[in-house]
């Protein structure tokens, strides 16, 4: 992220270590979501339980269903936790020009 500041400078800030592991999280959950949503898709449920065996077909549509909510869950909360450092340094940068 960039910000300007007071005499045409810019200022670089990073995300923190918890956004950007909760960033790689939510991707890999994401990518994943998508092979298991991708094979049921292109097998259909049958066609899985016949690949893989009803055991497993059932417990990855029990995965694929959970961990959706989940990554919904942190993709929400992520968005707010980037909202509230966005806010955070409009102000810093607001008390910044009004120093100047």
């Amino acid at each position: 992220m960039t910000a300007r500041t007071g005499e045409g400078r810019t200022q670089t800030t990073r995300y923190t270590l918890v956004q950007r592991l909760l960033h790689w999280l939510i991707a890999l959950l994401v990518l994943g979501l998508l092979v298991v949503g991708m094979v049921f898709s292109f097998l259909g449920f049958e066609g899985t339980q016949e690949a893989f065996g009803r055991e497993i077909t059932n417990s990855l549509y029990t995965y694929h269903k959970t961990f959706s909510v989940i990554v919904l869950a942190l993709m929400i909360y992520s968005k707010t936790e980037q909202s509230d450092i966005e806010a955070d340094n409009l102000v810093k940068i607001i008390r910044e020009e009004e120093d100047v």
